[in-house]
């Protein structure tokens, strides 16, 4: 990164050992190469992001308080997702068309229902929740549109919490198993041949294995 940038990203994770190796890097301007002979000069800025309290870990004696000092020159406060629920609409469609060219899927839309599903969790994980959800939908959902089904069924098999998600969640689950029940059949009706069950649901071959795997009936 000599000349350039660097980025440490949740420093608070650091070892206290460590944290006195990236002081003396910042303080002196050199680093030791693995492998290397003697010490390097670089001249680099550095960028640092962490979701601790680091005011409250240096009095905790959890970090160095000089490197706490020689990193805050400037300090910029991203919010957490649920203090910023108007951007969720726009990363979300980001998100989803991100997952879509990198799994070979089409683009996706959002219904805005679902929409409304989405802005009624608290996301605890954040941003990368976010993501995560987007790149589930881009292989589970059935689509054109990602609907409030679609939402509720992740929010079902990963354990999740929601204002809005009692009742919708017995919906999800006799919805899953009514799938499950159907898929069933038609595999003994047409004697396990996936190209038929396919032609007959009204799916490609992709589309159907990915609704088998899902619902748990291929491994």
């Amino acid at each position: 990164a000599d000349g350039g940038t660097i980025f440490l990203d949740e420093i608070g994770d650091m070892s206290l050992d460590v944290q006195s190796r990236v002081l003396r890097v910042l303080q002196e301007g050199e680093i030791e190469p693995v492998g290397g002979r003697g010490t390097e000069q670089v001249d680099v800025r550095v960028i640092a992001a962490t979701n601790q309290n680091l005011e409250a870990m240096t009095e905790a004696g959890k970090f160095r308080k000089d490197l706490y000092y020689r990193l805050k020159s400037v300090v910029l406060r991203v919010p957490p997702l649920r203090e910023r629920m108007a951007d969720l609409p726009l990363l979300m469609d980001r998100f989803i068309e991100r997952a879509a060219n990198r799994n070979n899927r089409r683009l996706l839309k959002l219904h805005p229902v679902a929409v409304n599903r989405l802005l009624s969790y608290d996301w605890p994980g954040n941003v990368r929740e976010l993501e995560g959800l987007a790149a589930w939908l881009s292989v589970f959902a059935e689509g054109p549109e990602i609907h409030e089904e679609d939402i509720a069924l992740w929010f079902d098999l990963e354990g999740k919490a929601s204002s809005e998600q009692g009742a919708s969640t017995e919906y999800v689950r006799a919805k899953t198993e009514f799938e499950r029940e159907y898929f069933k059949r038609m595999l003994i009706a047409y004697q396990g041949s996936k190209t038929e069950v396919a032609k007959a649901a009204g799916l490609d071959r992709t589309g159907l294995y990915r609704k088998l795997k899902a619902l748990g009936l291929v491994d």
